[in-house]
């Protein structure tokens, strides 16, 4: 694979016009940036991770795990019932604002039944994780065990009764980070960051050393409590700007019924000097996460912003979803990334600031990139397969939407033009648009030296500007891992017309890593480890100390 960065003789060419300095006594000069070659082996390491090659039996397996069986005569029948509620199901909705509360009301032992069925219906054929999850073997003894259940109760229940009578089973079955049923999330076990970047390990020709009392040591072994192995030295940036080494893991947060705030390890060491061994008991501490960076509420924010911070470069990019009211105002912000990233051209260096990134609309970040490199991004690191059915398009109609939905995006090459296009004609479909091929991973030239800042809080729509950042030369991605929101996506709500209870789900594209390893929870890996709050410090050491000290 190709160096993510250019070799120093080449960025000392690239870079022969510094940005201009700020009038601050701190601004940093950053002509003659020399990225170190230990950085090298580390992104080139991490995007084989990233974009990993295709599992051998990737295919075969994938399509085992979409939903089968569809008709279109069901299929037109649940998108009619859908559209007679349409006002309903958009007049709650607020992607940034999920419902809060115990839900109000009662309703019939028929009205419940009705609506158990309505929710099984449109999860069928709306919701892309029904065969992942089981499909019909699963989902169907469940609605039917539900169906039981609320035979033996009074003729009058609760809203919150029937609540629980459909959350309470799936949350045993369904771990999908975008699927919500009123208060109930279906979170998949996140994969925790733990870190400890209080001592500095440096990689040397005997291994890895510290120092640790006065004096060096090198390590010679690190276990967990339990004497099991810890495989926890992860690459850093150091509080000087350093490329180094601090401790730090993944893990689940939830263990023994408690939430844990830190995983503790041995270390066996030998002084360098003297050849004596010691022990030395260390804290991994929960990176937790989201790290509140701007005070200002969420609709009070842009979606990305400029600002100059010593002299560098910094874009903010806390949100990939602005308060559209319609077509036009999501099209013209399409339009502002792709103008905010052609107009980031050239910079010496910049700094994309993602942290708390919670997503939006895919597409903002590829034009971001696109305006950036003038290359459209693949859509790599993930393999997705489209649900085309007329129940998820019924869903997805917004009749409050304004009145300029007419408004085509043909301008904007959309992730999905591998998978075909889906055509409201009722002589076609349901279906399911497999892609044709996974691209082989190709990396879009770019001169500009990139730090990304992301934490545990970006996800989905963050994950896939993250992805798309990642497939261009000269970046390097700082933080913890993300949030892993993409399983399923194009996300819809619904509501249950007897009683209200509102649901949301990804409803036309199912996501997985092309190697099948889990995305869900564990999300994107950094190339380099750092506390989230540390974050924009520790990139604006690196840069000073890689380019020209003052």
């Amino acid at each position: 694979m190709k160096r993510i960065f250019p070799v120093p003789a080449v960025i000392a060419a690239l870079l022969l016009v510094s940005c201009g300095k700020s009038a601050a006594d701190d601004a940093i000069d950053i002509s003659g940036i020399e990225m170190p070659a230990l950085l090298h082996e580390i992104i080139d390491a991490n995007r084989a991770n990233v974009f990993a090659p295709l599992a051998p039996d990737f295919w075969e397996t994938a399509e085992g795990l979409l939903t089968r069986g569809f008709t279109m005569e069901e299929d037109l029948r649940i998108a009619a019932a859908v559209r007679e509620l349409a006002d309903k199901h958009h007049a709650w909705y607020d992607l940034r604002n999920p419902p809060e509360g115990v839900p109000e009301g009662t309703v019939t032992r028929a009205e419940a039944a009705s609506d158990i069925d309505f929710f099984f219906d449109i999860l069928r054929y709306g919701y892309a994780g029904y065969g992942y999850f089981g499909g019909d073997a699963v989902f169907r003894p469940l609605r039917d065990a539900m169906h039981k259940r609320l035979a033996e109760m009074e003729d009058v229940i609760s809203v919150d009764t029937l609540l629980g009578i459909l959350a309470r089973p799936l949350q045993e079955i369904i771990f999908d980070n975008h699927f919500l049923l009123h208060t109930f999330s279906f979170r998949a076990p996140p994969q925790s960051a733990f870190l400890n970047d209080d001592f500095v390990v440096r990689d040397t020709a005997d291994g890895y050393e510290m120092t640790i009392y006065g004096a060096v040591h090198k390590i010679l072994e690190i276990t967990f409590t339990d004497g099991e192995p810890a495989d926890c030295i992860v690459p850093t940036i150091t509080r000087e700007g350093e490329i180094a080494y601090a401790f730090g893991l993944l893990s689940e947060s939830a263990r023994y019924g408690r939430e844990m705030a830190s995983v503790n390890v041995t270390l066996l060491l030998e002084n360098v000097a003297t050849g004596a061994v010691i022990s030395h008991d260390l804290a991994l501490n929960k990176v937790n996460t989201p790290w509140r960076y701007d005070p200002r509420p969420v609709e009070d924010r842009p979606l990305i912003e400029e600002r100059n911070i010593r002299g560098i470069t910094v874009l903010e990019n806390r949100s990939m979803w602005g308060p559209w009211t319609g077509r036009r105002e999501m099209y013209e912000e399409h339009v502002n990334f792709f103008k905010v990233g052609e107009n980031a051209r050239g910079r010496p260096a910049l700094i994309i600031d993602m942290r708390w990134n919670y997503g939006g609309s895919g597409l903002l970040g590829f034009e971001w990139v696109r305006g950036f490199s003038g290359h459209p991004p693949q859509d790599q690191g993930l393999v997705a397969f489209a649900l085309a059915t007329h129940t998820n398009e019924a869903l997805s109609e917004d009749p409050s939407a304004s009145d300029d939905d007419d408004l085509t995006f043909d301008f904007l090459p959309w992730y999905s033009t591998a998978l075909g296009e889906w055509s409201e004609d009722p002589e076609r479909g349901p279906m399911w648009l497999l892609p044709e091929e996974y691209p082989d991973p190709k990396l879009i030239p770019n001169d500009t030296p990139v730090i990304v800042l992301i934490d545990g809080s970006v996800s989905s729509a963050g994950e896939i500007f993250l992805s798309d950042l990642m497939q261009m030369e000269n970046v390097v991605v700082a933080g913890v891992n993300t949030a892993g929101v993409r399983l399923t996506g194009g996300v819809i709500p619904a509501m249950l017309p007897q009683s209200g209870l509102e649901v949301r789900f990804g409803s036309d594209r199912l996501s997985l890593r092309p190697d099948l390893a889990r995305f869900e929870g564990v999300g994107f890996p950094p190339d380099l480890w750092v506390h989230p709050r540390d974050g924009m410090e520790r990139a604006l050491a690196f840069i000073a100390r890689y380019g020209i000290p003052r």
